[in-house]
């Protein structure tokens, strides 16, 4: 378990003073020389200090500041603070809370600015994504006892099934009978009641009522015996009674007794918290906490794009040197090329705080107000994870994120098209086209970006690419016919075939059409994140051993998860072709979701006729007019409208 710290004690007394100096900053006119600022980045509530030490190693002087000449926010409000201390020795102190469940991360960033003498402060950020509710300070007795919370929590387990945002990730399941245990210290702990708050959220439910109950103990003693019906979200408080808490070690004690006649009692325990009166003097200067990081900010707002983009890439810095050699062949092409990182982006549309609803607006904003004509491309140069905190402990980092929308089949999963909604309709189409680099280190970006070029740059006898090869899983009868009918509306000879025995004839078809040379390559069945078909005609493993040098296929799949490039400790099979030095696929078309043949074959039949339209255009436009020959009535259908994403470069010229 990580180490749990109390909730510090709120200084609100002084905060008060200077919220005032805060608020009449904050809504000022805009300043007539723009301020010098920081991003400040917590992750846990309680009272931040940062000493003019540390601002001073990211240029910001806060030695010859005063109170008038500093504004802070958070979310794009003012935020309280306390300048303590002078020249080299001054702080500034403030109360710092984590973003709420339903955010993408509970990193929050706090903005500090620094304005010229005269000058007004004012709330940084623009006003597209909205800032998230903030909960009220500690607060403080005159007799010198405080409440203080203890948030006991871990992220050890992921539930991409859950109904709500907030709920995906908790600490552990209790499937009754069941017992666990949890061990914490309570600092300071004074005389008095306290309170105890457990999260839970019950996965299972059974025609009794009610079909759950918990028993929770703490120190040995009985403090609550709660019984609730149905699978959702539940919240046990009870009542601490005055000497039950202990000063160094407590055990809480959480039993499913298994006593309520259901067949199953499934209960996933997401967090605890226990509120209890504390003495002020227990603090110390220990309680004040440390933020994650002080960085320098990358700037406020995002500039209009001089002279317009027709392709914008959004990445991280560690890949803008791997990215420059697309950059200058787009350009080169007659392509007007914006190269953003993503912080950037959210400094200027999430007021720092790592949001993929930043990207929609940077789009939304730079189709609105950019030179036109509009940017037909969004290229994400970077592989992203649902585990951005990193609590998976995975190798596969989040760098550029994917939206997490709700799927019918797979719940919870990453969608790329969503960045290319021009509204927040229900079957609003997409305005541009869409893809990804899914690269974890600049080497994996090199070779995705060298494929590219080399793909479009290729002379000669090119033949190879009138090629097609299309695989059919025999476990449905459907699969063949949705094979058949690809080929039909293709307009084209296309190699079919179905998988027989132990799937050999089909390893040796992909084997083949790799190696000499494929245009399209398509498999329709069963499949997973890792492979197709239960015979496993074709893994990453075999993605992996590739060879097929400059002769680079797009590959399609009508299948389940493939493109499941989300993962944070497993690499999907289209990943893999994508990341293949010396050969693999030059893109991927693949889902980032499991679904049903019967939607899945709609996208098909409209990826044919758009890739039977003349060659010469981008491989994203092929696929925006496959994705907008979608009917979008039905929700099954716009899980795959959002989860087929485009892996590879949508500006990628093709021939047919």
């Amino acid at each position: 378990m990580r180490p749990i710290r109390p909730y510090p004690p709120s200084i609100a007394a002084a905060l008060a003073v200077l919220c005032l100096v805060a608020l009449l900053s904050a809504c000022a006119a805009p300043p007539a020389e723009e301020a010098v600022a920081v991003k400040i980045s917590v992750e846990e509530d309680g009272i931040y200090q940062v000493t003019a030490a540390e601002l001073h190693q990211v240029g910001f002087d806060l030695a010859r500041a005063g109170a008038e000449q500093l504004a802070l926010s958070a979310g794009g409000a003012p935020v309280a603070f306390e300048l303590v201390g002078r020249g080299r020795d001054a702080a500034v102190r403030f109360e710092g809370l984590r973003l709420s469940a339903d955010s993408y991360t509970p990193r929050n960033v706090y903005w500090l600015r620094q304005h010229a003498p005269g000058a007004a402060g004012r709330a940084q950020g623009a006003a597209e994504a909205a800032p998230r509710p903030q909960a009220s300070p500690t607060p403080v007795s005159a007799t010198g006892i405080v409440t203080a919370t203890i948030r006991l929590e871990e992220k050890l387990a992921y539930d991409g099934q859950a109904k709500a945002f907030a709920d995906r990730w908790y600490w552990q399941t209790l499937f009754a009978p069941a017992e666990t245990t949890i061990s914490f210290a309570a600092p300071g702990v004074a005389g008095g009641q306290g309170e105890l708050r457990v999260f839970v959220i019950s996965k299972s439910s059974a025609p009794v009522d009610p079909d759950h109950r918990l028993f929770v103990f703490l120190n040995g003693a009985f403090v609550s015996d709660a019984a609730w019906d149905g699978a959702r979200p539940h919240l046990i408080t009870a009542a601490i009674p005055d000497g039950i808490l202990k000063a160094d070690e407590n055990e809480l004690a959480i039993r499913a007794p298994g006593d309520t006649g259901a067949i199953a009692d499934s209960v996933h325990l997401q967090r605890v918290e226990v509120a209890y009166p504390r003495t002020r003097a227990a603090d110390g200067s220990g309680a004040v906490l440390s933020p994650v990081s002080v960085a320098a900010a990358t700037g406020s707002s995002l500039p209009d794009w001089p002279g317009g983009a027709d392709l914008v890439i959004v990445t991280v810095p560690q890949f803008r040197d791997a990215l420059m050699p697309l950059v200058e062949a787009r350009e080169a092409q007659g392509l007007r090329v914006a190269v953003l990182d993503v912080e950037q982006v959210y400094d200027a549309f999430s007021h720092g705080r790592v949001d993929p609803a930043a990207i929609q607006a940077l789009m939304r904003h730079a189709r609105q107000a950019w030179a036109a004509p509009a940017p037909a491309y969004l290229l994400l140069a970077g592989d992203a994870s649902y585990d951005p905190m990193g609590w998976l402990e995975g190798m596969e980092t989040d760098l550029v994120p994917a939206r997490s929308v709700y799927t019918a089949f797979s719940g919870w999963t990453g969608s790329d098209v969503w960045y290319a909604l021009p509204d927040d309709g229900p079957a609003t189409p997409p305005a541009f086209a869409v893809g990804r680099f899914p690269a974890q280190t600049a080497e994996q970006l090199a070779v995705m970006v060298q494929k590219t070029l080399d793909y479009e740059r290729q002379a000669g006898d090119l033949e190879w690419r009138s090629n097609v090869l299309l695989v059919a899983d025999n476990d449905e009868p459907g699969f063949a016919e949705e094979t058949a009918a690809f080929a039909g509306r293709l307009g084209r000879a296309a190699q079919q075939v179905m998988i027989e025995g132990d799937g050999t004839n089909a390893r040796e078809a992909l084997e083949a059409s790799f190696r000499d040379g494929a245009g399209l390559i398509g498999y329709f069945g069963h499949g997973s994140v890792t492979l197709w078909a239960q015979e496993k005609v074709f893994d990453v493993a075999a993605a992996a051993k590739l060879d097929n040098a400059a002769r680079l296929p797009i590959v399609f799949t009508v299948t389940c998860l493939s493109g499941f490039f989300e993962h944070p400790t497993t690499v999907s099979l289209g990943e893999v072709l994508l990341r293949k030095g010396g050969g693999g696929a030059v893109a991927a078309l693949v889902p980032s979701s499991a679904a049903v043949l019967s939607d899945q074959r709609l996208l098909a039949l409209g990826l044919a006729g758009a890739l039977a339209t003349p060659g010469g255009r981008g491989l994203g436009d092929i696929v925006l007019d496959a994705q907008r020959a979608l009917p979008q009535q039905t929700g099954g259908v716009r899980d795959i409208l959002l989860t087929f994403n485009l892996l590879g470069d949508p500006s990628l010229k093709i021939a047919r």
